[in-house]
């Protein structure tokens, strides 16, 4: 696959006036006036600071060239605005390069230092794909500002695409995905389907009690023989968009992002 909430507070003041007055001869023996006292101001309510949303990071750990699974991760940082920055090895890492739009997927070719296949620019809430800038190991990762106001009743479809790295492979692999969330809290649940090249890689319903917050995770099926390992998160408000990374061991790891579907009349 090659936006903010401005929260506006209106403060209201209010002032009170106080009138002193005193009868005519009514002075005291020492000449002096006996003030009435002034109240003290009504104390202005202090200006909250916005919300911070957090982003949730999943990656997996790749060596290069043969694309083999080395490890996985998650993170979650107190921050937001920062989707497309991969922060690995030290270094802070564009997932999608400056200036490039993707309007599905977009993709670099290969090179003994760089190599990038990675989702579209149009989900707002979500980056995703696979990086590798001068690191020394690549990385699926799917990460973006954590899912706020998540559903617990009704359902969504969710369509975007994905990244496929073989292992041993000669290359980086893109295609599509699906998702079909439950979001009941009594059941919830979540499936989904990765088409990528001549390969169909189906991600299995994740079963009950799979969805732990704005999380997901859980094993599901795929071609050939064995389980495919996956996790990943929604993001934005309402669970607009969810990403997240998946492999099979000794043949494949990806990365997928998708966005909401509008509800069918």
């Amino acid at each position: 696959m090659k936006t903010s909430t401005l929260l506006a507070l209106t403060l209201a003041a209010f002032g009170l006036s106080a009138c002193a007055g005193g009868s005519s001869g009514s002075i005291l023996g020492d000449g002096s006036h006996n003030p009435s006292p002034n109240p003290n101001p009504n104390p202005q309510p202090n200006p909250q600071p916005d919300p911070v949303v957090s982003r949730t990071n999943h990656r997996l750990q790749i060596t290069p060239g043969s694309y083999a699974f080395i490890a996985a991760n998650a993170q979650q940082f107190a921050d937001s605005g920062r989707i497309n920055q991969l922060i690995v090895e030290g270094k802070t890492i564009d997932i999608i390069p400056d200036g490039i739009t993707a309007g599905t997927t977009y993709s670099e070719p290969p090179t003994p230092s760089r190599e990038r296949a990675v989702g579209s620019s149009s989900l707002s809430y979500t980056r995703f794909g696979y990086v590798r800038d001068n690191t020394a190991n690549g990385y699926m990762v799917a990460q973006g500002e954590t899912a706020t106001d998540m559903p617990t009743t009704g359902s969504a479809v969710y369509n975007g695409y994905a990244v496929l790295a073989k292992v041993g492979g000669s290359g980086l692999s893109t295609g599509s995905s699906r998702f079909d969330v439950n979001f009941d809290g009594a059941q919830p649940g979540i499936s989904g389907i990765i088409n990528v090249d001549s390969d169909t890689i189906t991600l299995g319903d994740f079963g009950r009690g799979q969805i732990a917050g704005s999380n997901f995770s859980g094993t599901g099926s795929g071609t050939g023989s064995g389980p495919v390992s996956f996790q990943g998160s929604f993001y934005g408000p309402n669970a607009a968009e969810l990403g997240g990374v998946f492999h099979k061991q000794g043949e494949y790891s990806g990365a997928f992002g998708a966005a909401k579907q509008p509800q069918q009349p």
